[in-house]
């Protein structure tokens, strides 16, 4: 009944702006209960579901789950990231995948690199569904390798050759992505999660800058660079480290990869598309 009530509401200057507005774009989550608000303040404007995330897995309340059901026809378009997403939603939508993009801008400035002349670097990024175990068993097979894990908590005790770097400003983080050796994904998922993995930006980042990536056997990733490894049970770490190290790093590996501003051209044209 809450969420109801705060759906009904909107202030002043919010149901300005949507009167007057073309398009209106909702995202996954508590701004779903919005829509039928938005639809009432203008029912000409154009209306964009852009789902990033399954309800069920952020653990949205149900009634949100109830809104999204009940409205999702009603939308113009519906963007996801992955197709995976797409199927799980609720049949009836105008589903439109468009992948996520990269900051060509940021990716393209040459910049010194931040490790010591003749070393080997693996870097990781990001929090989301971080497997602390699979890193911890690759610097152990590989104590020749140094492992630089930025985003993610690490509980306990490390090996000497993994720095934990925390929360930093992405760009200050770009120098380390574009002069390691391979990338690391290292997500501890259900096949439910899957499509979180398939929608990943850091396989797009570790891509662009040509990086050999490993990454667990149930992510569908399908370019040249991913080098995948048993997620329960895997015993051939440093076999599958010396893979990534051995593979030439190439600018083939980012082909397809879009820039921020394709996804927002693609996104604009889905929302505005005759049905």
């Amino acid at each position: 009944m809450l969420f109801r009530l705060y759906g009904s509401y909107l202030p002043r200057f919010a149901r300005h702006v949507i009167a007057t507005a073309h398009l209106v774009l909702i995202e996954s989550g508590s701004a779903l209960a919005f829509f039928d608000r938005i639809k009432r303040l203008n029912p000409k404007a154009r209306t964009l579901y852009f789902c990033r995330d399954l309800l069920k897995s952020i653990g949205a309340a149900p009634v949100l789950q109830d809104i999204q059901a009940a409205a999702i026809s009603r939308f113009d378009a519906i963007c996801v990231p992955s197709e995976r997403l797409g199927a799980l939603l609720p049949r009836g939508g105008r589903v439109r995948v468009i992948p996520q993009g990269v900051d060509a801008a940021v990716f393209d400035r040459e910049q010194p690199s931040p490790y010591q002349a003749g070393s080997r670097n693996a870097v990781s990024i990001g929090n989301m569904l971080f497997d602390q175990p699979s890193v911890a068993a690759m610097a152990a097979a590989a104590p020749d390798v140094n492992f630089h894990v930025f985003g993610a908590q690490w509980s306990g005790w490390a090996q000497p050759n993994i720095t934990i770097y925390g929360e930093r400003d992405f760009e200050s983080i770009v120098p380390y992505l574009q002069h390691a050796d391979f990338g690391i994904a290292p997500y501890r998922l259900t096949a439910d999660e899957i499509y979180l993995a398939e929608s990943s930006l850091k396989l797009s980042q570790y891509s662009y800058c040509g990086l050999p990536i490993l990454l667990p056997d149930l992510v569908p990733f399908s370019r040249a660079n991913g080098i995948a490894y048993r997620l329960d049970g895997e015993t051939a770490w440093r076999e599958k480290v010396d893979a990534a190290l051995a593979m030439r790093r190439s600018p083939t590996f980012r082909d397809g990869i879009t820039t921020w501003d394709e996804v927002a051209q693609q996104t604009l044209a889905a929302a505005f598309e005759t049905p």
